[in-house]
């Protein structure tokens, strides 16, 4: 992620609540779906911010819960419905 993709967030009426969307990489600690890929596209959710919108908190936007930390890590998993968000495409997903 690089810091002209956090100018452009700054720039946006960003509020605790607001989702966006942004290409990540594995040195973001977010791993590529296929072979080959050096990127992928997540949604992401603002938790925090300073008085002068500097973002201090986000979660990811996850379609499933990381099986391997089912047993820690479920009490605090968000379901969120594709009724409500449309960008969900038909799917419930899970903030993480």
């Amino acid at each position: 992620m690089g810091l002209e993709e956090f100018s452009v967030l700054k720039s946006l009426a960003i509020e605790v609540g607001s989702v966006f969307k942004m290409t990540m990489y594995p040195e973001d600690k977010v791993i590529p779906k296929k072979e080959g890929d050096v990127s992928r596209d997540k949604y992401f959710v603002i938790i925090g911010k300073t008085v002068d919108s500097v973002v201090v908190g986000s979660l990811l936007i996850n379609t499933n819960i990381n099986s391997r930390l089912f047993n820690l890590i479920s009490p605090y998993q968000h379901c969120i419905s594709p009724e409500s968000y449309d960008f969900l495409n038909g799917k419930e997903r899970y903030i993480t």
